[in-house]
């Protein structure tokens, strides 16, 4: 087996729900868990198909979107390195509702859906994993929702950078993510043009720096924050202040946030 093998064998095995496994179940893990090179733009799990294996990012990003009847594209979220998905429909017994597309040349790890019931029956640490990476991708998708819905553009590039660096989902090793402002327009649903604005935006009020190819995030917690609706303090770089969307100032009417690509919220 080659180093790269190896490398990639024990990123498999340093998986969050990997590390409380018993010799056995690791030992079947690393035997029936095939590893798989996609270049990017591959389709690695297609929409309504039966949904066999369980996906890991070793290596790479892959997003997660849907096509309508019509060929419009909606991206949902993006998945890092580190990050695992497509449990919910594993233990649903459904068809996959959405598309797995590789954005880059990546490394996939595949556990087959009988290595996934066996380990969901035998070991809790495995459980616990599962119900901790449920409730976080919960918030991750409430996150995404109200950014959408009520908060401005910006808000929306925010919460999609953030979550790329959610140690609950990923386990991104640095403050550098490799990807271009092309691929975080796509994964936020919305233009280069806006996406790149809202990246100055958000460079200019210290939580990002962006170099050719890769963004570094500097503060996840303030793009968080901004996410939900925190704004800059004038005057006081880096100060946060709770400022409540319009949509929800009460005031005995009903008013609707305009966001700042001109669609109501």
């Amino acid at each position: 087996m080659s180093a790269s093998s190896l490398a990639l064998r024990d990123r498999l095995l340093e998986a969050p729900w990997a590390k409380h496994l018993i010799a056995e179940q690791l030992v079947r893990v690393e035997a029936e868990t095939q590893l798989i090179k996609y270049n990017a733009g591959s389709v690695v799990f297609q929409e309504g198909e039966p949904a066999e294996h369980w996906l890991g990012v070793l290596d790479g990003m892959v997003k997660v979107d849907t096509v309508s009847p019509d060929g419009r594209s909606t991206t949902f979220i993006g998945v890092s390195s580190g990050g695992w998905l497509g449990e919910g429909s594993m233990l649903k017994r459904e068809l996959r509702p959405y598309e797995v597309v590789t954005l880059r040349d990546s490394w996939i790890a595949l556990m087959p859906l009988k290595t996934f019931d066996w380990l969901f029956e035998t070991s809790l640490a495995f459980n616990h994993f599962l119900v901790r990476q449920l409730n976080a991708r919960l918030g991750q998708f409430v996150a995404v929702v109200e950014s959408c819905r009520m908060q401005s553009t910006t808000a929306q590039v925010a919460v999609c950078v953030a979550e790329l660096f959610n140690p609950a989902l990923c386990s991104a090793t640095s403050d550098a993510l490799r990807i271009s402002q092309e691929e975080i327009a796509r994964l936020c649903g919305l233009s280069r043009q806006i996406a790149n604005r809202a990246l100055h935006e958000l460079q200019a009020a210290g939580f990002v720096r962006m170099q050719y190819g890769s963004i570094h995030v500097l503060d996840v917690n303030g793009l968080q924050a901004f996410g939900r609706g925190m704004e800059l303090r004038q005057g006081a770089p880096g100060a946060m202040v709770d400022v409540a969307p319009p949509a929800l100032r009460f005031d005995g009417k009903d008013h609707r946030a305009l966001r700042s690509d001109g669609l109501q919220g």
